[in-house]
């Protein structure tokens, strides 16, 4: 009889650090419908079948697998029984052959999968295929497949027991040696796969970002009914380190490793801006980069629309609804950053003082007894109040949390870029366009960013150089096209810093203490201004002086440390209720 060769994509949208990721875009189709299309290139195969759960969540993943007509199993067994939604999916099809595919991995290379198959059918008797392994201290690119024989998948369904057994395919074999097959067959993978050790997998949102620059840039150079090539993109990867840096850093979480649970709690709006869950944003990517936590935002404010809440759990709520919602949450650490901790929150912490660490950003003073690590970010830290803290305090230019950003090298001629935060307050929409018609050159394009809770400014119509950006997803990535920017002091104003261009800010409602602003002026002499007129004047000048201002040395390359460094803060506490 001849074999039958079924490839069994394992899929669900419950992950919990990038829930819904196999819907999510990648050069205009969902990132499963990137992997069936190699997999469809693959003449090997006999049959395609997405193995994803019956509950109401994947039931978009189940209507997804019937329009792009890919047979579908509804497993409805154990949600988290991998290994038996598998093995239905492979008594169903009768295969004698299972290719499985991880459903987060969208660069599975087609020839090695034919590789492997043929590799199958010249060794009588294997269980499984392997590559071969490089010489050594070099590992193949590849992630995410495996062909085993039916009776060998047989023996190991058979003796996978516990909870995690059956939640990793082969990790009774490939981990715990509780089964051995009669024999492998071996593949001599060509070795050009190991001159690149990266990760392909989409585990967090740092790994779609990379993964979505990849496929952005192929099918803007490429046919759309063409496959994105393995080899171009580490062709890439070896001369583009900035690229590679995208998400090197992310943590690969073990077979059985537990995610811990940490809640973030922030809020937004017009009277408080952007600013705080900004920086929440990037805590969030942290902890799932660095640590492989679950990390929850819970945002009191008004809704907004951002294009990174797509790639984080959260919710809007009120402040009333906070507490409730953190009731149902098995915490294993907890991130502040609002402006004032109100009475019920406050109630909370302090209840669950035992439970788990918890850490506040930029805290109010009265606030700092329910913390157990007072997080500044910012380079500047106040005497009186290290005094007062001790070790329970930390700042400097590496607790800056701001969003990482794969900007184009060096500055674009964008001109002048300002920014007036979420809200403009300030009401600078009225005062900065005719101030920077009169002081800054008419051949210098100006792109305004318009917050999400501000008004259009008022530009009127001025030769058609000004550009507005309405609350632009992508701005961290723009910053460094731009040859200056003018800004409030706040967030944006240390966004700019790390991009490295030149930047001047003035302080329009207090939002500094006093002697961090002195200490600013006394770092960055030529960019602090005490007003409105002043700042454009400083700006116009930096244009004037050419595009060799790059002012925001040496304090970047620090700054870009602030979200690790501040995951591995929240590490250590975590770790110290632990054990």
């Amino acid at each position: 009889m001849a074999e039958k060769i079924v490839a069994i994509v394992g899929a669900r949208l419950n992950s919990s650090r990038l829930p819904g990721k196999q819907l999510l875009p990648l050069a205009g189709k969902p990132m499963i419908a990137r992997i069936v299309d190699r997999l469809r290139t693959v003449p090997e195969l006999d049959q395609i079948i997405l193995a994803t759960t019956a509950d109401d969540y994947n039931r978009p993943l189940r209507d997804w697998a019937a329009s792009y007509g890919v047979e579908c199993l509804a497993y409805d067994g154990d949600v988290n029984d991998l290994v038996g939604r598998v093995d239905k999916a492979a008594g169903m099809s009768g295969a004698s052959q299972i290719l499985y595919i991880c459903g987060d991995c969208p660069l599975i290379e087609p020839a090695t999968l034919s590789r492997m198959i043929a590799a199958m059918a010249a060794t009588p008797g294997a269980g499984l295929v392997k590559l071969r392994p490089p010489q050594a201290g070099k590992r193949f690119i590849h992630e995410g497949f495996d062909l085993y024989a039916r009776a060998f998948w047989q023996a190991m369904e058979q003796v996978a027991f516990e909870p995690f057994e059956r939640e990793h395919i082969g990790a009774v074999y490939h981990h715990l040696n509780k089964v051995q097959p009669a024999a492998i067959a071996w593949v001599d993978e060509p070795e050009k796969y190991t001159e690149v050790d990266h990760r392909i997998s989409v585990d967090t949102p740092s790994d779609y970002r990379f993964m979505r620059r990849l496929y952005t840039e192929w099918y803007h150079d490429n046919p759309a009914d063409s496959l994105l090539s393995l080899d171009w993109v580490m062709d890439r990867l070896m001369r583009e380190p900035e690229l590679a840096s995208m998400n090197k850093h992310v943590h690969q979480k073990m077979v059985g490793e537990n995610s811990a649970l940490v809640a973030i709690i922030t809020e937004a709006g017009p009277s408080v801006g952007m600013g705080h869950l900004s920086r929440c944003l990037a805590v969030a990517a942290a902890l799932q980069d660095y640590l492989g936590a679950r990390a929850e935002l819970f945002i009191m404010g008004e809704p907004v629309e951002r294009e990174e809440l797509k790639l984080i759990p959260h919710q809007w709520l009120s402040a009333d609804d906070l507490v409730d919602a953190l009731d149902n949450r098995v915490l294993d650490g907890c991130v502040v950053d609002v402006q004032a901790v109100m009475p019920e929150l406050a109630t909370f912490l302090g209840a669950a003082k035992n439970d788990f660490p918890c850490v506040g950003i930029d805290t109010a003073r009265e606030d700092e007894a329910l913390f157990d690590h007072i997080w500044v970010p910012s380079f500047y830290g106040c005497p009186a109040r290290q005094s007062r803290l001790g070790g329970k305090l930390s700042f400097g230019w590496d607790h800056f949390l701001l969003p990482s950003a794969v900007g184009a090298s060096g500055h674009a001629d964008n001109g002048l870029i300002v920014l007036t935060g979420g809200g403009d307050v300030a009401g600078l929409g009225q005062v900065w366009p005719p101030l920077i018609e009169a002081r800054v050159t008419k051949q210098t394009p100006v792109s305004w960013v318009q917050g999400p809770y501000a008004a259009a400014p008022d530009i009127g119509d001025v030769n058609g150089r000004w550009h507005v950006l309405k609350a632009p997803s992508d701005l961290p990535d723009r910053l460094s096209s731009y040859r200056a920017a003018l800004c409030v002091f706040g967030v944006s104003f240390f966004e700019c810093l790390q991009a490295d261009i030149p930047v001047v800010t003035f302080d329009p409602v207090g939002a500094a203490n006093p002697d961090e602003w002195q200490e600013l002026k006394r770092v960055l002499p030529d960019f602090i201004a005490t007003n409105a007129a002043e700042a454009v004047n400083m700006a116009a000048s930096v244009l004037a002086k050419g595009s060799d201002e790059n002012m925001g040395q040496p304090y970047s390359r620090e700054m870009r440390q602030g979200p690790r460094n501040f995951a591995l803060c929240l590490a250590d506490l975590m770790q110290g209720r632990t054990g």
